[in-house]
Order: structure tokens, then C-alpha cells, then sequence
């Protein structure tokens, strides 16, 4: 027990010590005339604004095998944020065993980007972390982590790895909160897929990538034009959201993801 209290303990000083900067994500931040980046919603609380599911909900929902991409660097930050809210899924479907292998993943991606000491000192104690089976601390650790890497890749100027893992988390993570709302239907909850601002910062820092490599890849060509869709269908409703918009949109991100592997 004082072992674990001990791990918790740490990782929330390094936590304290890593967000103590003065964080771009606090508000929305300029960083040209034409650049913003804005904070994605947190995962956790778009995930228990689904509180009328059981744990087997968000059980039968969790992937069966790691989102796994080619190790090139903007596919790999995209598979980053895909794997964080995968992660945040699997707290809430209180799968240690998936936690462990998605963590690995998560840590391995961290090391290729050459996300900076103080991150992968973070990813490391958290993944002593996952054994403690503390759920809720757990969901807190990783959006924090989240936060972490996002900060890291923000303040280092790396843009547009910045933008790829905003992507992959938002698309996954909405992929998966329409997999749960099509099984599981409720008209009330299904406004939380209404994230417009989101998908707006998401479509404008698209545009405003830098890397022609990555402004030539096929998945980024596919990411562009798909959202554009995503944000048709979320301007063509006041709030809540019909079954077919629902399976539309999980249709659509899942075109992302594919076009990324």
C-alpha cells in the first residue's frame, strides 16, 4: 500500500511540476494571424456525460488489438492521440489487461515522437500506475498525460505533430462515443457528439499545416474532405442528434482511422 501511495504521490508532483507552466491550453492561443490551437474536450467527462451505460458497455466497445501505424512521425502522433482516448475507454470499462497493452503503446509512440525526459519519466509512472486498479485517478492521470504531451509538442513548435495527435484523439474518441450512442441509443445524450467549435479549430489548423510531406499524404487529403462532412452534420441539427447522423458520423471517422493504417 505505501508502495502504491508512494507511485501515485510521485506522479501526481511530476504532473504539478510539468502543467505549471503557463499552458497554451488554458484558452485558445494565436500563435500567427492565422493559427489557433485550441483544448479538446476531456475525454473522461465526454465519456461519463454517458452515464446511464454499465461498465460492459464501454466493454464491448473496446478494441481487441492497439491502434498500430507505420512508424513515420505524423502517423504516429495521430496513432498517439488515438491510443490516449482508447486508454480513457479503457478505465471506464475497468479493463486493467487492455490498459496495460494500450499503455505500452501509448509510451512506445511518446519515445519515437522524442517527447522530452519529463514526459516519458510521466508515461513511466504511470504505467507502474495501472496495477493500483484506482479507476478514477486513473482517468485523471490520463488526461493529464494528455495534456502533458500536448504542451510538450506545442511549446517545442512541432505544429503540426501537434495538430495530428489533437486529430487522432478527437476522431477516435468520437468513433467510439458513436459506437456506444449507436448501441446504446438515448436522444437526450447524444448532444454530446455536438462539439462544433472542436470540429472548427480542428478543420482551421488542418489548413494550416506546415510539412508538405504531410500536406501530400492520403490520409491527410482524407481527413480534410471527411470533416468537412462531420461539420455538415453537426450544423444540421440544434443539439441532439438522430440514429442515422449517429452511425453517419461513426462511419466517417472510421474512414479517418483506416486511411491512416
Amino acid at each position: 500500500m505505501l508502495k502504491r501511495k508512494a507511485v501515485v504521490s510521485g506522479l501526481i508532483t511530476l504532473l504539478m511540476s510539468i502543467l505549471a507552466v503557463s499552458s497554451p491550453f488554458l484558452l485558445a492561443e494565436k500563435v500567427n494571424e492565422d493559427i489557433y490551437f485550441a483544448p479538446l474536450p476531456s475525454f473522461e467527462r465526454m465519456f461519463s456525460a454517458l452515464d446511464y451505460l454499465e461498465v460492459n458497455d464501454f466493454s464491448m466497445v473496446l478494441e481487441k488489438e492497439n491502434f498500430k501505424v507505420e512508424e513515420e512521425v505524423f502517423k504516429v502522433a495521430f496513432a498517439l492521440g488515438v491510443n490516449t482516448a482508447e486508454a480513457l475507454l479503457a478505465t471506464k470499462a475497468r479493463e486493467a489487461e487492455a490498459l496495460h497493452r494500450i499503455a505500452r503503446e501509448m509510451f512506445h509512440y511518446s519515445r519515437f515522437l522524442g517527447l522530452s525526459d519529463e514526459i516519458l519519466k510521466l508515461g513511466d509512472e504511470l504505467q507502474q500506475m495501472v496495477g493500483s486498479l484506482e479507476w478514477e485517478v486513473l482517468e485523471s492521470s490520463l488526461e493529464k498525460y494528455k495534456e502533458a504531451v500536448e504542451i510538450a509538442l506545442y511549446q517545442s513548435r512541432q505544429y503540426d505533430m501537434f495538430t495530428m495527435m489533437q486529430l487522432g484523439g478527437w476522431t477516435h474518441g468520437l468513433n467510439r462515443i458513436t459506437n456506444l450512442l449507436s448501441n446504446n441509443y438515448n436522444k437526450e445524450k447524444s448532444s454530446i457528439v455536438n462539439q462544433k467549435g472542436i470540429v472548427n479549430s480542428l478543420i482551421s489548423n488542418l489548413k494550416m499545416v506546415r510539412s508538405d510531406r504531410l500536406k501530400n499524404a492520403q490520409y491527410y487529403h482524407t481527413s480534410t474532405e471527411v470533416y468537412k462532412h462531420i461539420r455538415e452534420i453537426l450544423y444540421s441539427y440544434e443539439d441532439s442528434y438522430p440514429p442515422d447522423a449517429i452511425e453517419e458520423l461513426h462511419n466517417l471517422t472510421e474512414k479517418i482511422r483506416v486511411s491512416f493504417r
